[in-house]
């Protein structure tokens, strides 16, 4: 055979090849359309829920059952709900009222076909959209929404409105020419959400919740006048190191100084303290006379809810201390405060699961608001000298020896502070916007 013969027959053996390859092979079909509908379930019983209901229902004895849907209407739209046949029940949410509803069960065959229905009716319990508790204040630098009564962890919007032709407040919300200004996202049961960056200005300012099925409440609004504030400046703080402080840093590395807390590196350079007590504190001389509202303090991403980062601390404040580092009359409680989680502690005080809100107020809140209490007279006193109280961390945080030297160790990556300079000389000298 002459050479360009083979080349001639190759090619023809390759097409052939090809073509026998990409020849549709006889499917194997796991589906059997020619089995019937299956058996109905039928509905046991009917559980009411904070909007919705859980239908109880029980299975036939047919194995070409693979689960059950439910068919309502909510919102005006046709919704499904689905379940294996391994369980028992399911579930319809999403409704906006108590109102009775008419829905229907059917059983899902393996091929697909559905049962003849079977109705149930649905009387669902108020929905955490209308049963949540929300209001409105004035705050430093902006607005406060207070959240409450949200027991369930339902996923809330919060959505933040200001009207933009400052319409006298008599109005009907309806007739209020609203712009959206904010829309916070949480679970939590109780929460405190703030605007900030907001002018001094007298405003009408409106709040409503929307749950993820767009149900809404009422637009709740008043009058609000935000109050002056400032993110208190950091150039002038020193380290007080009174006698009485633990402030030393972790084997003595200057990368860990107590001059981290305020260095403006909000997570990768921190003050690591050294081993000492479960209660320890250190002192701060800010240069200038200050009053707080809030202030953040902010951890290393690595710790979340965990390990050395404090959980609760006390902010006490002086004008001029004793400079042997006792705790006298010179010093006031400014607040006690907790690390908050979102989602909520367990009820013996241990972390329990860790969401996604938790895991974004920790890396980038982490914010404690000043606050009236039975132990803090007014938490807003002016003060030159900060003391920050460890009172226990998230390792320690349940061990009964308060003050024993149990080996404790602190890790912080940042204080910012805001709130107010009375001293309008040292304001002019020290703030810079």
């Amino acid at each position: 055979m002459k050479p360009h013969n083979y080349i001639i027959a190759f090619i023809i053996l390759v097409f052939a090849f090809l073509f026998v390859s990409c020849e549709e092979e006889g499917r194997i079909d796991q589906i059997d359309q020619t089995v019937p509908a299956p058996q109905q379930a039928a509905v046991r019983s009917v559980t009411p829920r904070p909007g919705g209901a859980v239908i109880h229902y029980d299975i036939p004895d047919d194995d070409n059952i693979i689960g059950v849907k439910a068919v309502y209407e909510r919102n005006g739209e046709t919704c499904e709900s689905m379940a294996s046949r391994f369980v028992d029940s399911l579930k319809v949410e999403g409704f906006g009222d108590t109102s009775t509803r008419q829905g229907t069960l059917y059983s899902v065959g393996t091929n697909g076909l559905l049962s003849e229905g079977v109705p149930f009716t649905v009387t669902p319990e108020m929905p955490p959209v209308l049963t949540a508790k929300y209001d409105l204040e004035a705050t430093f630098g902006g607005v406060a929404v207070s959240l409450a009564d949200n027991p369930s962890n339902a996923d809330l919007s919060v959505v933040l409105l200001v009207d933009t032709l400052l319409t006298d407040s008599g109005k009907a919300a309806k007739d209020i020419d609203w712009e959206e200004l904010y829309t916070f996202h949480t679970s939590s049961s109780r929460i405190v959400l703030t605007r900030r960056g907001l002018e001094p200005e007298t405003r009408l300012y409106g709040v409503y919740l929307r749950d993820r099925w767009n149900n809404t409440s009422e637009i709740l609004y008043k009058e609000i006048t935000p109050l002056e504030e400032i993110k208190l400046p950091t150039s002038t703080w020193t380290n007080a190191a009174l006698p009485t402080d633990e402030y030393q840093s972790w084997q003595n590395d200057p990368n860990f100084d107590l001059w981290h807390l305020w260095d403006g590196n909000y997570h990768d350079w921190v003050w690591a303290s050294t081993w000492g007590h479960k209660i320890r504190w250190i002192t701060i001389s800010l240069g200038y006379t200050a009053i707080v509202n809030r202030f953040i303090l902010y951890h290393r991403y690595s710790e979340e809810y965990a390990s050395a980062a404090e959980r609760r601390i006390q902010l006490w404040g002086s004008m001029d201390p004793n400079m042997d580092g006792s705790w006298d009359d010179s010093w006031y409680l400014l607040g006690d405060f907790e690390h908050f989680k979102p989602s909520g502690y367990n009820d013996d005080g241990t972390v329990g699961t860790i969401t996604d809100e938790d895991l974004d107020y920790w890396r980038n809140r982490n914010e404690h608001e000043m606050e009236y209490t039975d132990e803090v007279e007014n938490p807003y006193r002016e003060f030159r000298y900060l003391r920050i109280k460890f009172l226990g961390t998230y390792a320690n945080y349940l061990d009964e020896e308060a003050n024993s030297p149990t080996g404790t160790m602190y890790v912080v990556g940042e204080l910012v502070m805001y709130g107010q300079m009375p001293n309008q000389e040292e304001k002019d000298k020290y703030y810079n916007p």
